[in-house]
């Protein structure tokens, strides 16, 4: 049985990152990440959030202004403000 092949656009892109003492292992791309976390952060709006997932997206945040500085990143600095305005926003349980 032949191996299966990924299409390079199928294949997904792992990243890590450091925030403070914890790894954040990043599954696709930066941008998509800060748009489901935005979503999430936004459908949560008004509700209490468990401690964990708003310091995931706060870990999220801190990698989306690192890659928004490096010379060829991806352009996240939209996303960065949206979720950084659902966070300053946000109920922690």
């Amino acid at each position: 049985m032949a191996e299966r092949q990924l299409r390079p656009d199928a294949r997904r892109d792992h990243r890590e990152s450091r925030s403070g003492d914890q790894r954040m292992r990043i599954e696709g791309t930066v941008r998509a990440n800060l748009i489901a976390a935005v979503a999430g952060a936004r459908r949560w709006r008004g509700r209490r959030v468990h401690r964990d997932t708003v310091e995931h997206w706060q870990r999220l945040l801190d990698y989306g202004r690192l890659a928004h500085r490096q010379p060829c990143g991806e352009s996240v600095d939209d996303l960065v403000a949206e979720l950084e305005f659902e966070l300053a926003h946000a109920k922690v349980i």
